[in-house]
């Protein structure tokens, strides 16, 4: 019962067969809370020194003293002997001394079960676990208070005498009041130590008591209803006393196998840490602060590109970095600090005492970097790099189920904009986390009818002919109208839908290139692929089934791939890359300059174009040192056999420039903004480019590349 977080407080008292384990000692939380005790400490003395009065050594037979004695040792073995049993959080230790316990209280006299029960339990409290006094002292007042109301119940309903009386022989009639002194022990156990909880835990004296009812009723009752079984047992003759053992070990393999399905079901069976159901549990009971209120830290962790490594080595190889990342996790997590396993490559921590953002995060950015390094794998070394996002109680949320949630919305913030780092939530992240969830949803819906694809012109310099067009995506919603990409493409990456919308822009541009070669129009397309296609292994296979229904002369078509995105993760976009040179598609590197990729990186990417970055060309007018790498661009690409694009020229300036220093195609608002395949198509009879402009290309063979 006892959380990571919130603190069932450790009081290690046992119910009549239940003995949990915590892992905080119980100090007196409050005068009501020492009152209580001291209170049964009282009464359970007064039990047993009524016990110790009515003390008789009843005569007894052979045939008696055996039965006696074998309930004895019974529960002297139960005691002794228990089993340990975990449930979420708690620890149980179950003993079956009880099913014996009520077979002496009905055969009496009640000292025998006292001098029998009360010894084991102090020897198994004071030597076994080494507990608090005061604590094992509660357990025997509470011991003894059970043992003495439940004998009076028994001796009210069946009239066999007091205390001090023997019953030797037990009869059909005895049964119903036998049964009722057993309900009558489990209930004084069960109240006395669901009050003991809740009033350290500054709770209603009996708030804890359906709680404590429904975890103990099923095997204590269980249990004690065989009792009057063992008896008539041992009435038909003390030799039956194996068989005796029969129920109580059935119940004992039902409580283990119970136990196992359930620490199944709240662990993760590959790391075995925690599920995300037991983080919950843990987490819905925070610790209360000095100031009063539950303050802790979610932390939700992700592997970045995790599919990457399953995909390359294996789920083997992918299963055993899982594992080390979480033996990690356990040994950055702290005393009191829950973790989890939430499915897939994702992890959490919670921890308690954090009381502002600052440590929040520090906490955040110290489990990244733990969590961050070389794995040796199969004699390979696989750098493992983590996600994190970090949300902090009562400020971001006050119950744990939204505190995760506000967790994870930082972690897909972070892992868009900041990856490899830890980020603290913020109010604006739910908001849009609403609205892109809410237009992904819309989104999904009209992937077929309702994308819209407009065309740029790309012209060569030499002679301001149209030699291609660039696709670019628009998104025609039926309320909000013609949205640009910066309206839902990052979104799209986050949410999966980047692959089928890629997908369906490729079949709109192919069908779009069969109808402009129909009306005599032959233009080479590109289409624009982001970082999270160019790294996912379907996209060859998805632009390759459209090619195939189209029945589509490939090379006519470019995939254009950010430099940015492709460095970022080189080794999985140069197989893609392979791939798809190998449908026949040609690879063009835009926004060439911002990735700082090395020549060997362009070799390995094998692009036929590269397309310098806007930002160049709208300062190189005016930027020296933006001029000065628009030049070595131009000569890197031809000295590679490549055509380079200027893009982003958006004045005749800028054109001239371009043109000057030997760049071989130009696209920019200047010539022409993305317009509709119609007006494109109109335009292209009177390009909007003048010659006069031109200079003949520095580099003809960059032409011929064009040209095919």
């Amino acid at each position: 019962m006892d959380g990571l977080l919130e603190g069932r407080a450790c009081l290690e008292v046992d119910l009549p067969l239940a003995h949990m384990e915590h892992r905080r000692h119980l100090g007196f939380h409050d005068r009501r809370h020492m009152v209580y005790s001291f209170a049964v400490y009282a009464a359970g003395t007064a039990a047993l020194l009524a016990v110790a009065l009515s003390a008789r050594v009843p005569q007894l037979t052979a045939r008696e003293a055996a039965v006696v004695s074998l309930l004895a040792l019974f529960v002297v073995l139960g005691e002794l002997l228990p089993i340990t049993i975990r449930r979420g959080d708690t620890v149980e230790l179950y003993t079956f001394s009880s099913t014996a316990v009520l077979g002496l209280l009905v055969v009496g006299p009640v000292w025998i079960a006292a001098a029998s029960l009360l010894p084991a339990a102090f020897l198994r409290d004071e030597f076994r676990r080494s507990r608090p006094m005061f604590r094992n002292l509660f357990n025997l007042a509470r011991c003894a208070l059970g043992l003495v109301a439940a004998r009076t119940v028994y001796d009210a309903l069946s009239h066999h005498g007091l205390l001090g009386s023997f019953t030797p022989h037990f009869a059909p009639g005895d049964l119903a009041p036998a049964l009722v002194a057993g309900l009558a022990y489990f209930t004084i156990n069960l109240v006395l130590v669901a009050c003991v909880f809740a009033l350290h835990e500054g709770a209603p004296a009996f708030s804890l008591l359906p709680e404590f009812l429904r975890s103990e009723a099923p095997m204590g009752l269980t249990l004690l209803a065989v009792g009057p079984v063992v008896l008539v047992a041992l009435e038909f003759s003390p030799l039956t006393a194996p068989l005796c053992l029969i129920p109580v070990l059935a119940v004992r393999a039902g409580a283990l196998s119970a136990s196992k399905r359930e620490n199944q079901a709240l662990h993760d069976q590959l790391t075995g840490l925690p599920n995300r159901n037991l983080l919950l549990q843990r987490a819905r009971r925070p610790t209360a602060s000095a100031a009063g209120e539950a303050r802790m830290v979610a932390i939700i962790i992700d592997i970045d590109r995790f599919k990457e490594i399953n995909d390359a080595m294996g789920r083997s190889v992918g299963d055993r970095v899982l594992q080390t990342v979480a033996a990690k996790l356990c040994e950055t997590a702290l005393p009191g600090d829950a973790i989890a396993r939430l499915g897939g490559d994702r992890f959490a921590l919670v921890c308690s005492g954090v009381f502002d953002q600052a440590s929040a995060l520090e906490i955040g950015n110290r489990v990244v970097a733990a969590l961050t390094g070389v794995i040796e794998m199969q004699g390979v070394s696989l750098r493992v790099e983590v996600s994190a996002g970090v949300a902090l109680s009562p400020l971001h949320a006050r119950d744990a189920d939204a505190l995760l949630q506000r967790a994870e919305t930082a972690l897909y913030r972070a892992k868009g904009s900041r990856r490899g780092n830890a980020l603290l939530y913020d109010e604006a992240f739910d908001e849009s986390s609403v609205e892109r969830l809410t237009l992904m949803g819309q989104l999904s819906k009209g992937l077929d009818d309702e994308l819209v694809v407009h065309y740029q012109p790309k012209c060569r310099l030499s002679d301001g002919a149209v030699v291609g067009a660039e696709a670019l995506v628009r998104w025609q919603h039926p309320t909000l109208g013609l949205l640009s990409p910066a309206s839902f493409l990052d979104s799209a990456e986050r949410t999966g839908l980047i692959l089928p919308l890629t997908e369906q822009v490729f079949r709109q541009v192919v069908e779009q290139w069969r109808r402009w070669q129909e009306a005599g129009l032959d233009l080479p397309i590109s289409v624009n692929v982001s970082a999270a296609n160019i790294c996912d292994p379907m996209l060859p296979a998805a632009l390759g089934r459209v090619l195939e229904e189209h029945s589509a002369p490939r090379r006519r078509f470019l995939i254009e791939v950010t430099e940015t995105s492709a460095v970022t993760d080189l080794e999985s976009a140069i197989r893609v890359l392979e791939q798809l040179r190998e449908l026949g598609l040609g690879i063009s590197i835009d926004d060439f300059g911002t990735g700082h990729a090395s020549l060997a990186h362009i070799r390995d990417l094998g692009p036929v174009e590269v397309k310098i970055d806007r930002s160049f060309v709208a300062s190189a007018t005016t930027n020296e040192r933006d001029l000065a790498f628009i030049r070595a661009a131009t000569d890197l690409g031809h000295g590679l056999g490549l055509a380079v694009v200027a893009e982003g020229v958006e004045t005749a300036e800028q054109l001239e420039l371009v043109t000057e220093v030997g760049c071989d195609l130009a696209q920019g608002f200047f010539i022409l903004p993305p317009v509709t395949a119609e007006a494109l198509a109109c335009w292209v009879s009177r390009p909007h480019v003048s010659p006069r402009h031109m200079h003949p290309p520095s580099q003809p063979a960059a032409t011929q590349l064009v040209d095919t």
